[in-house]
């Protein structure tokens, strides 16, 4: 008689063939969530802050005027990223510990 797979049984295989592991303490879920709310921050930080002084220039070259560039960091970049990083780690730490515990 033929073995029946489970397609979560079968994702769970692959990716213990891979090497993925779920973290086996709360330091490992700490770790991995800090380390990827940080990854994810630092990308929003330096893509919003892009965004923002290109929508700057945008309103400079239709208003004449000079743009104030460095509150494009200021009120635009540090502080959604600051956010960014706040929700990206707490979801995160969401996910790596229902990982933990599911095994």
């Amino acid at each position: 008689m033929k073995e029946i797979r489970i397609p979560a049984q079968l994702d769970r295989e692959e990716r213990e063939r891979r090497g993925f592991r779920p973290p086996k303490s709360l330091a490992g879920v700490l770790l991995r969530a800090t380390y990827t709310a940080l990854i994810t921050g630092v990308i929003s930080f330096f893509f919003l802050t892009a965004i923002s002084i290109a929508a700057l220039a945008v309103f400079a070259a239709v208003d004449h005027r000079n743009p104030n560039f460095p509150s494009a960091y200021r009120y635009v970049g540090a502080p959604c990223a600051v956010v960014v990083f706040l929700a990206a780690w707490i979801t995160a730490f969401v996910v790596f510990r229902r990982e933990m515990k599911a095994r």
